[in-house]
């Protein structure tokens, strides 16, 4: 996946000789806990084309140990300049990695093809759990709402009662766009370092199994996204 950052010089044309013919970009990642929000003005004409050509978007939407290092930035909503501060960095990239700020680009891109990477983050399915108001339902009600928006789950594979939250998530029958649409995804390596990958996976694959999910998560959804 190609990555684009508003900020960089001539992003529109270097986004288009990535996607010529023959070149081997498949999709764009977008990171806007670095430091900008993915409705910004100058990210607008690349959903354009993403959307026509059916190029997936992937984007960070889970914690905040990758950000920007500054606690107070100008940033672009659509084309209005906004102001945001926090207390410290994570507190700022936590504002531009709420899904919400994805309704701007969506409302104007409603076939846009995006991926929540993280679906949220661990705190998030956190406060999930503890029945909470978190990120993860708000990304529930938009795969409700957004007919082409996709989250994957795999980072937080070392926390067995986020795989319990996650099964649980899937298996409720409100929840239906979220099953047809929840992906097994990005950074599902990184766990190597935390904690035992191979008992991690080998427990949610049964788990998915017991619901029926196992296909959908592995295959189904994830074509879909990729190819359709």
């Amino acid at each position: 996946f190609l990555s684009i950052d508003p900020r960089r010089a001539n992003i529109y044309e270097l986004f288009l000789e990535a996607f010529k013919q023959g070149n081997h970009f498949f999709g764009v990642k977008i990171y806007p806990g670095l430091g900008y929000l993915p409705s910004d003005y100058r990210l607008l004409p690349i959903y354009e084309i993403c959307e026509k050509f059916k190029i997936p978007v992937l984007t960070h939407c889970g914690g905040e140990s990758v950000t920007t290092d500054n606690t107070e930035i100008t940033v672009f909503r659509l084309e209005e300049e906004i102001s945001l501060k926090g207390d410290n960095r994570k507190k700022v990239a936590q504002q531009l990695n709420e899904p919400n700020e994805w309704k701007f680009v969506l409302d104007r891109f409603p076939n846009l093809k995006l991926n929540l990477g993280h679906c949220g983050g661990d705190s998030s399915w956190e406060e999930y759990l503890d029945g909470k108001s978190s990120r993860v339902n708000v990304i529930i009600d938009m795969m409700k709402v957004y007919k082409h928006l996709y989250a994957d789950f795999s980072f937080h594979l070392i926390e067995p009662s986020l795989n319990i939250g996650y099964i649980e998530a899937l298996n409720d029958i409100s929840n239906g766009a979220f099953a047809e649409r929840a992906l097994y995804g990005t950074d599902f390596w990184v766990v190597c370092a935390a904690g035992n990958l191979f008992k991690s996976q080998e427990k949610i694959l049964l788990d998915l199994a017991k619901i029926n999910m196992l296909n959908k998560i592995l295959s189904n959804n994830s074509n879909s996204y990729l190819f359709k």
